[in-house]
């Protein structure tokens, strides 16, 4: 089976839960109010920060990336809010995007909306573990990097089946594009 013929993957902007987790391990936890720990992982938005990223990433898709490579035949997102946005600042002229349920955030399950010190408390026998093995551990309630790994082989064989010989773009998040890397790789 014939496979595409480039996939370009990028991770998603800077996002509310990123950049919310990032200050906690700074001792600041005033972004996690009960509203926003109550938020499920696929609402966060990206930031103002990460606005601008997509912006520039965008700029230089279209001034160095396309006119040597070509377009892309295909333009594809994860469903989760800050990837869909990223996507849309990109603004690379004739997209239409398509959402795909496989190439969701890696699920953090109940470690999802809470500070990292709240973490490191209520799960550290859990983290302890995921330290000694990061690729088989689940997170509560969650994915290990080894369950995400299926979903990447299924939105791998999605691209042979629906984009053979294509040049697709792909937005999706960080683990789920280790976990790509991993399949494609055969790391």
């Amino acid at each position: 089976m014939e496979t595409v013929d480039d996939l370009v993957a990028m991770r998603h902007v800077r996002a509310e839960s990123n950049a919310a987790f990032k200050r906690s391990t700074q001792n600041d936890e005033s972004d996690y109010s009960p509203e926003f720990c109550a938020r499920p992982d696929a609402l966060y938005r990206a930031t103002q920060q990460g606005i601008e990223q997509g912006i520039l990433a965008g700029q230089w898709l279209i001034k160095n990336f396309i006119p040597e490579y070509g377009p892309f035949d295909a333009h594809i997102t994860s469903g989760f809010n800050r990837a869909i946005e990223t996507a849309g600042y990109l603004g690379l002229p004739g997209a239409r995007w398509k959402t795909d349920i496989s190439s969701h955030e890696r699920s953090w399950g109940d470690l999802v909306g809470r500070p990292e010190r709240e973490n490191d408390t209520k799960f550290a026998d859990v983290l302890a573990r995921r330290k000694k093995d990061p690729l088989y551990t689940p997170l509560p309630n969650g994915e290990s990097i080894a369950m995400a790994c299926l979903r990447a082989r299924l939105f791998l064989d999605y691209l042979r089946w629906k984009h053979p010989r294509k040049r697709v773009l792909l937005v999706a998040h960080g683990e789920f594009l280790w976990s790509l890397r991993i399949e494609n790789e055969r790391l």
